[in-house]
């Protein structure tokens, strides 16, 4: 099968977004090319994924956006698409409906339900053992060729008793469905681009956790506004204890604390990405910030490296020198990593102290992130 031909997105219809924006807002300084480019990327793959609660869906789109068009610069295949959605944190009821769907989409042969709960099990097997998105494909498409042959053969046998089965070809009916969606998506970006920049904006890859919770209806048109549900609807394993949990806070006073510091947090897009990211998480949004102040002191102006220190004040994967993204990205691992390793806590064990063991080396940490939470926690309650 041809790469091209089996891919959510290809390089060379990435390189033409890229084109695209580099030639339309050549005014623009790179930087802001960059942010436009991402977010044109993320929502043709957005597009193309399984309709997975939005939360989820923005996830994938992310994780897919970082481990194989930035990571490995490639395409993005199929089997990337069913590797990382199969690695969720949310429970399998949850993913396995639209995943099914979505094979059927990909693949044009219909699946009872029965028949895909049985391929889903077996491909969450397959993946303790290999996670090559390529390989992975391979074992699906055998059995859903197999089931496309087995019903054309039925079907020649006795068409009148059996609803029509499309038995395309997988290669087909991959290249079909990913050329509405994309042809879609190229339409959109190529003449509306103009006007949605001026009313709305562009966000970088994972800005999206800037839009409220609420409910949304999670169509494809729904991404430029998405509006999120309640976090705890769809992630699993956040097991911080109830003082640790989302909560609203007085922003006012927050901002006022942070200020003070001469945070640059307490500013746009800084402040709000931070807020969503505990909201959409379920964690007490001081503990964000807690966090972003055991680590760089909440990024004062004053700090030569602010702008970049901002982007990575969680110093995730290792350090804001590592890994300079955005802060919606930042805040949004580091929200993730907590809820990972909240799980399992020993009952005679404090919560921040069980995230030590893995968020930081240094095994002071939690008292660190302890004293500044309940200093931020004591000044926005006044």
């Amino acid at each position: 099968m041809a790469e091209d031909e089996a891919s959510i997105l290809t390089m060379e219809e990435i390189g033409n977004i890229r084109r695209y924006v580099r030639g339309k807002y050549k005014e623009l300084p790179p930087s802001r090319q960059a942010d436009i480019i991402a977010d044109a990327i993320k929502r043709a793959i957005y597009l193309q994924l399984p309709e997975l609660p939005v939360p989820s869906k923005q996830e994938l789109a992310d994780i897919l956006i970082r481990s194989v068009v930035a990571a490995e610069q490639r395409s993005v295949r199929p089997g990337d698409v069913l590797a990382a959605a199969l690695k969720l944190p949310i429970a399998e009821e949850v993913v396995d409906v639209p995943l099914r769907r979505w094979l059927v989409k990909q693949s044009g042969v219909n699946l009872s339900e029965e028949s895909a709960g049985h391929l889903l099990h077996n491909l969450r097997d397959f993946l303790q053992t290999s996670t090559d998105p390529e390989v992975l494909w391979r074992h699906v498409s055998q059995p859903l060729q197999e089931v496309a042959a087995t019903a054309e053969a039925q079907a020649a046998g006795n068409n009148d008793d059996l609803s029509p089965v499309q038995t395309g070809g997988i290669t087909k009916s991959i290249r079909a469905g990913k050329s509405a969606a994309v042809t879609a998506f190229f339409l959109l970006l190529f003449t509306g681009l103009s006007l949605i920049t001026l009313l709305y904006g562009w966000n970088s890859p994972v800005k999206d956790l800037d839009k409220k919770p609420g409910t949304v209806d999670d169509s494809p048109t729904a991404i430029d506004s998405p509006v999120y549900p309640a976090p705890t609807s769809y992630y699993k394993g956040n097991e911080l204890p109830a003082g640790l949990r989302y909560t609203l806070v007085n922003e006012e006073k927050l901002k006022l604390y942070l200020k003070k510091r001469s945070s640059l947090l307490a500013e746009s897009p800084y402040f709000e990405a931070i807020i969503n990211a505990a909201q959409v998480f379920d964690i007490h949004p001081l503990l964000l910030f807690a966090i972003t102040g055991q680590e760089q002191g909440f990024v004062p102006h004053t700090n030569k490296s602010a702008l970049q220190i901002a982007n990575n004040p969680f110093n995730v994967y290792h350090s804001w020198q590592d890994f300079n993204t955005d802060i919606s990205d930042s805040a949004a691992i580091a929200a993730r990593t907590i809820v990972r390793l909240s799980r399992d806590k020993p009952d005679n064990v404090e919560p921040i102290r069980w995230l030590n063991r893995q968020y930081a080396e240094d095994p002071n940490w939690h008292k660190g992130v302890t004293s500044i939470f309940a200093s931020m926690q004591a000044f926005v309650q006044e």
